[in-house]
């Protein structure tokens, strides 16, 4: 019997060792080790994801932001050349100019289709013209 108790003792000693100072296994250490290090690996991907997801929204509120300003700013320079009277009398007379100026490219094509040695007298006429508002515009 003092075997037995003597096995109980020694069993006992080593269960409150245990209960202790548990020991654990390499394995398992190392699977531990892996696994809260998996466990911080996605966390941080997590994180990353979020703070990238973040990133990209703040860069498209300044793209819109960059962009709207953008409009202000060429409203406001339109705007700003209106403003002048010369300006808006310039606009108007330029369009009239430019209006005429098609109309006579159309009735020049038709008159050299139909009349091609009178067509290139009015071609030459025009030719003089540009180069005249040229000279003049150019202050030569």
């Amino acid at each position: 019997m003092d075997k037995a108790k003597e096995n109980e003792k020694i069993a006992k000693e080593a269960l409150a060792k245990a209960q202790e100072n548990p020991e654990i296994p390499e394995a398992m250490m190392e699977s531990l080790r892996k696994q809260v290090a998996a466990d911080a690996a996605q966390k941080a991907t997590e994180d990353l994801q979020k703070e990238l997801e973040a990133a990209n929204k703040a860069k498209e509120t300044a793209e819109r932001n960059a962009e709207q300003a953008e409009q202000k700013l060429i409203a406001a320079q339109k705007a700003l050349q209106l403003a002048s009277p010369d300006a808006a009398v310039f606009k108007t007379l330029f369009g009239q100019v430019q209006e005429d100026f098609n109309r006579m490219q159309g009735v020049l094509l038709k008159v050299q289709q139909s009349d091609p040695a009178t067509g290139d007298k009015l071609r030459k006429a025009v030719e003089t013209l540009l180069d005249k508002l040229r000279s003049d515009i150019s202050g030569g």
